[in-house]
């Protein structure tokens, strides 16, 4: 059976998600290593590209929302290749411990020892 119309399009967060989602990326964009004025995948060594790369939560969005805090604080974020985020959701092979930017461990040991181990259990 044929869909008639067009295809329907994810509704937009509201603006202030947009906006705090857009600050989170913009955060996480702001620490990825350099190698002259190309932003480099701390995992893959490989060029980023703002468009097509995506921003990894190192603790996981649902959980955070669970718990009633800021599902995008800055401190909570990592740019790496798509191909790499895909894997490390899928679980084919995660983004390492080393691989995380010092404050993303500040921040989760401000959030408690729960945060610590979690960061730790699925960042090997």
């Amino acid at each position: 059976m044929k869909r008639s119309g067009p295809p329907k399009r994810k509704a937009k967060p509201p603006t202030a998600d947009r906006d705090a989602i857009a600050a989170w990326r913009w955060a996480a964009w702001e620490r990825t290593p350099m190698r002259g004025m190309t932003h480099i995948c701390p995992v893959s060594g490989q060029a980023l590209s703002w468009g097509r790369d995506e921003a990894h939560h190192p603790i996981e969005r649902a959980t955070l929302k669970a718990r009633g805090l800021p599902e995008f604080d800055p401190r909570n974020g990592v740019f790496v290749k798509r191909r790499v985020h895909e894997r490390h959701t899928l679980a084919v092979e995660r983004i390492p411990f080393a691989a995380l930017p010092e404050c993303v461990v500040e921040y989760a040991a401000e959030l408690g020892p729960w945060a610590e181990d979690l960061l730790r259990r699925y960042h090997p």
